[in-house]
């Protein structure tokens, strides 16, 4: 027999499966947009874009060669050979007019110059700032006011921006946008760039952009201070540092510790905040940018995520719903990394997986309501045909078993002889109390063997063995189940105040095929078996007297058992052939009972 394949979908009408999933989806994608619209996924979805940051670092061996940005480190050695900071603006003039000199492109001071200095003495400083012309100055926010320059070196400098950076939720500077908080200024980055010629205003994008923390090439160290080319303010002072810084925009910054400011970044923590406004700096210049997509994108997305998703995986069963939500899982996160490496585009997952998962639960939990539907239908349809060991085989193999199928069976009639005369004589309680017993009898005979129990017919009983679940020795359960049955009755004699004690049964069986399964029309059907085994059982027991079990040639030897003794052919009504069958009467049934293989029949027709 071919072994039976999983079934990969719910039993019932598919559209069903897939109109309830379709509104569980429709009310998941909205509990997903709200949740994420009040920011309830962001912090994680900033941790899946750190780990993009990272899988970038760890598969990009080909980054962008061009560096226009050199930061100039005011580093321990730098303080050592200079003094200690803050330096006094004669020495700032002497850095910027070195810097100059060097050929940089553009000078950014990205720490706040000395607040505490003699009358005119930023002078020497704004003298500079007017000979370069190119010159960037930084502010600061402190709670609601701004920490600038002096106004002369306001008026001097190209531009003035704020290096106040506005971390994230979780502490990460990721992004910075066209304004500064409550400050006057813009970003020092973006200040750099405009006030130096390099970024039109007109064509900045409104709103915040991700800073681009994007390695060199071949760059093998996750160390951000390598990643922009560095040299130490002490070299440039002492002019040994002019090819490095030849057309190059400098931004200078304090690196010292404890003196340097802090941040977090997602690739490493602790970065002196020159290298946060670096990295932001080469974003503007190179136009190289972490790029979003509106947020109504990623709401269309999971709206039509969920809706689709939930529609299929409510069709599946639970082993193919495993399967096919782990690709929709993987389909996202693969398509979320490729598009950050590749083209520099943060699709937002989370929101994504989030959904995934809900599909994924809702999904279980339908499954086990429709695991539970299947199961109440089976039980309440086999609970009075079969033995309750049998339902819940039925149960665990998932067989769809109302579908008719073609199946060897032996089917076993019964019929209580003589009742017609008793019920004659008998009121019609003693009627009905002595068929409960004898049926009673029947039925509990043939459920203790493993028969279903098909259909009562008047003062007769019909069994069927060997369905609903196919068993080999369906013919010998039948045969037991008669003698259990025959014995029943005879007890039942030994009662001399019940009704009806005298009355005696007649039985017939027969194996062959036979259709099993749900039979009717859609207002009223039945599970029974259907085809001429059936026929020919019927008329076996027709023929057998008060007693006596005819039990046809087939079923004998479908049962293994030697019958010693010739089969006498039997005229049955409304079949032209003869059926050869032979009689089991007491004398004989006591060698069976006592499990010899060897069943003496007698040949009284």
């Amino acid at each position: 027999m071919r072994p039976r394949t999983p079934p990969l979908t719910h039993t019932g009408s598919p559209w069903a499966h897939m109109r309830t999933g379709l509104l569980v989806g429709v009310v998941l994608a909205a509990l997903i947009a709200v949740l994420w619209s009040f920011g309830g996924l962001h912090r994680t979805e900033l941790r899946t874009l750190d780990l993009r940051y990272l899988m970038r670092f760890l598969v990009e061996r080909s980054g962008v060669q061009e560096q226009p940005v050199v930061v100039v480190a005011i580093d321990e050695r730098s303080l050592a050979a200079v003094g200690p900071w803050p330096w006094s603006y004669e020495v700032q003039a002497q850095l910027v007019r070195a810097l100059a000199d060097s050929g940089a492109a553009a000078v950014g001071l990205a720490y706040l110059l000395p607040s505490e200095a003699a009358p005119g003495e930023s002078g020497v400083l704004a003298e500079v700032l007017m000979q370069t012309g190119n010159v960037v100055l930084a502010s600061a926010v402190r709670g609601a006011d701004d920490l600038a320059p002096p106004s002369d070196l306001i008026e001097a400098a190209a531009a003035v921006g704020s290096i106040t950076l506005q971390p994230d939720r979780d502490g990460v500077v990721r992004r910075l946008s066209s304004r500064s908080g409550s400050s006057a200024f813009a970003p020092f980055a973006l200040a750099y760039a405009t006030g130096t010629g390099r970024l039109d205003p007109a064509a900045l994008q409104s709103g915040p952009l991700l800073i681009n923390y994007r390695p060199p090439a071949n760059e093998a160290r996750i160390q951000l201070h390598r990643w922009l080319p560095t040299v130490s303010a002490v070299d440039v002072l002492e002019g040994v540092v002019s090819p490095l810084l030849q057309g190059k925009y400098a931004i200078v910054g304090l690196t010292a510790s404890p003196g340097a400011d802090q941040h977090n970044t997602p690739l490493r923590q602790q970065v002196p905040g020159v290298y946060v406004h670096g990295f932001a700096l080469r974003s503007w210049l190179l136009n190289d940018h972490i790029y979003t997509l509106p947020g109504t994108v990623t709401l269309v997305a999971v709206f039509v995520l969920a809706m689709a998703g939930s529609a299929f995986t409510f069709l599946l069963r639970p082993w193919l719903q495993t399967l096919v939500v782990l690709c929709m899982a993987l389909a996202a996160v693969v398509t979320g990394i490729v598009a950050f490496i590749r083209y520099s585009l943060w699709l937002e997952v989370t929101p994504l997986l989030a959904t995934v998962i809900g599909i994924y639960v809702a999904g279980l939990v339908y499954s086990q309501s429709v695991v539970d539907r299947d199961t109440r239908r089976i039980r309440q349809l086999f609970r009075r045909y079969v033995a309750p060991e049998v339902v819940d085989r039925l149960l665990q193999g998932g067989t769809d078993v109302e579908a008719g199928r073609r199946m060897e069976v032996t089917i076993l009639f019964a019929d209580v002889r003589g009742f017609t005369a008793f019920a004659e004589q008998a009121s019609p309680e003693d009627v009905v109390r002595c068929l409960d017993k004898y049926l009673q009898v029947m039925a509990d005979s043939i459920l203790a063997h493993g028969g279903m129990l098909d259909k009562y017919v008047g003062d007769s009983v019909m069994a069927v063995f060997g369905a609903p679940l196919p068993r080999p020795d369906h013919a010998q359960a039948a045969l037991a189940a008669a003698l259990d049955i025959r014995r029943r009755v005879a007890a039942i004699g030994e009662h001399e105040d019940h009704p009806g004690a005298a009355l005696e049964v007649g039985i017939g069986i027969h194996s062959g095929e036979a259709v099993v399964g749900s039979i009717g029309s859609p207002l009223r059907r039945e599970f029974t078996a259907i085809g001429d085994a059936v026929n020919v059982a019927s008329r076996l027991e027709e023929a057998a007297g008060p007693g006596e079990i005819l039990i046809s040639e087939a079923a004998a030897q479908a049962a293994g058992i030697e019958l010693v003794g010739a089969a006498v052919e039997y005229r049955l009504r409304g079949r032209s052939d003869p059926v050869k069958a032979f009689s089991i009467r007491e004398d004989t049934a006591l060698a069976f009972g006592r499990g010899s293989s060897v069943v003496r029949a007698s040949s009284e027709g």
